[in-house]
């Protein structure tokens, strides 16, 4: 069991508690659902990525599943019985670690992944049983469907929606697959998805040619790019917000799904180890301006993975202590938004 302190709550988020896991903790994904979140931490002791589940008001556990040598690719989500979930892949050769801003591992790069799955509180771990061929990552749970990404061979990764109960089917359209190929990002595609009801939320990365200047406007100009689109089985996908890393660089990331609305987080690079982390909503038909919702950390916190479930949000961050980055779990309370239409 892990012992957490507590801390006080940004001062530009609603007023509520935060929470800050012990160290080592290294960069890890998160995610969160109901009154549950889940993240990995590093065990010195058998040199492996250990699986986290807290429950609120609770200490934070290890799950009793083993552990792996990268940070679980967790979510947490409602069975088809509508109980507490979490499910995630196991690979039999795991993903590098990917390069900064987010040093999460490269999933692109695994390879012979399968998926799993935990009931919460106790359960056991039992394997998915997918049809088709390929490896599966990434996945995302939401009654009796599943979404995750699939690859095979050299193919590009795609966005997969299956019916756990008909077996059935879908590949969901992706983003771009970009201008050509860096050797510091390698192929395009899914590192975040979202799974909610048939609509899935995802984090699309690519190598592009074209950024835009504050001044110029578009200019050629290569660059990593990231976006947040939200895909449906009936081939319909909408890019809600991007990002790129070059002459005002920034990057876009998913939280995930809070009512019909998608919530991600966009940072931007200021000067040195300086960040800026916005947290804004968009509507998931894209019908709507997007809300801002204003800063979730301070100029020296680079952001690397959130989740949110009702108006908590959990975040992965590293923050600059002068010297290096150290990294944390904080969970916060984000202020409701009101629309005006």
């Amino acid at each position: 069991m892990l012992r957490l302190s507590a801390v006080i709550a940004a001062a530009l988020l609603a007023p509520g508690p935060e929470t800050v896991a012990d160290e080592p903790l290294r960069a890890t994904s998160v995610s969160a659902f109901g009154d549950y979140a889940a993240w990995s931490r590093w065990d010195p002791s058998v040199r492996r990525f250990r699986l986290i589940i807290r429950r609120t008001g609770e200490a934070a556990e290890y799950a009793p599943v083993r552990p792996r040598k990268v940070p679980f690719d967790v979510d947490l989500g409602p069975s088809g019985a509508g109980a507490p979930v979490a499910v995630y892949s196991r690979c039999r050769r795991e993903p590098p670690k990917s390069y900064e801003p987010n040093p999460l591992p490269e999933w692109r790069s695994a390879r012979g992944c399968r998926l799993f799955e935990l009931r919460l509180p106790g359960g056991r771990e039992k394997r998915l049983s997918l049809p088709g061929s390929g490896s599966a990552y990434l996945p995302s749970r939401w009654g009796h469907r599943v979404a995750f990404v699939r690859r095979s061979g050299r193919a590009l990764g795609r966005p997969v929606l299956l019916d756990l109960r008909t077996r059935a089917t879908t590949v969901l359209r992706g983003g771009r697959r970009g201008a050509e190929d860096d050797p510091d990002f390698r192929d395009p595609g899914v590192f975040a998805l979202d799974l909610k009801g048939r609509r899935v939320a995802m984090n699309w990365g690519y190598y592009g040619e074209f950024c835009p200047h504050p001044e110029k406007g578009l200019t050629k100009s290569s660059a990593l790019y990231t976006e947040i689109r939200v895909a449906t089985p009936d081939g319909s996908a909408r890019r809600l917000a991007h990002g790129c890393l070059d002459v005002r660089p920034s990057f876009v990331l998913l939280a995930g799904w809070r009512g019909s609305d998608v919530l991600f987080a966009r940072s931007t690079f200021t000067y040195g180890p300086t960040y800026r982390t916005t947290l804004a909503l968009r509507d998931g038909r894209a019908r709507r301006p997007r809300v801002d919702l204003g800063p979730i950390a301070t100029d020296r916190s680079n952001v690397m993975s959130l989740a949110t479930a009702g108006n908590r949000l959990v975040s992965s961050r590293q923050d600059y202590d002068g010297a290096d980055f150290r990294d944390r779990v904080v969970e916060s309370v984000y202020a409701r938004p009101t629309r005006t239409e």
